[in-house]
């Protein structure tokens, strides 16, 4: 018995839905860049301007602690965590620790984004930069999944 193979037609089919399913990918993933941050010239910055370019700059410089130090002021009351001494000078969803800011959001982000683009150019990547490339890659895998399911499944 011989293997069945898919005859000319079917191959036309496959590339139609492979080009069909890039080119959403591809609008979609344009869409994210447009909604991330409409102005291409605020991706990327020569210092840490967030949360994640200040850990990957404190991770470049071999410690766990962001790069950006705490309100001098803050360091100085009686009480560094009594929220209302503290309320002018805190930096919101950063946590203070024996004088250094930490991030408890987890170090994913730097270090697979963040630290690789700042090695390779120098530049700090902005969050919303960040954002759209992981979604427009979640969306790439998404498209894969459902390729591969519609071949396995609905051939």
């Amino acid at each position: 018995m011989t293997p069945h193979r898919p005859s000319s037609s079917g191959r036309g089919e496959n590339n139609l839905e492979a080009w069909a399913v890039t080119l959403v990918v591809l609008i979609c993933a344009a869409l994210y860049f447009w909604n991330a941050n409409p102005s291409p010239a605020h991706w990327l910055n020569r210092t840490p301007q967030d949360f994640y370019g200040y850990q990957t700059a404190g991770f470049l410089s071999g410690h766990l602690h962001t790069s950006n130090p705490p309100h001098p002021a803050l360091l100085a009351l009686p009480n560094p965590y009594d929220p209302a001494a503290n309320a002018p000078y805190r930096v919101h969803d950063m946590t203070l620790w024996k004088g250094k800011y930490y991030l408890y959001f987890g170090m994913t982000p730097a270090v697979l984004f963040f630290g690789p683009v700042h090695l390779l150019t120098g530049w700090y990547p902005t969050e919303p930069l960040a954002v759209m490339v992981f979604a427009a890659f979640g969306l790439a895998a998404g498209g894969v999944f459902l390729r591969a399911l519609r071949r396995t499944y609905f051939a």
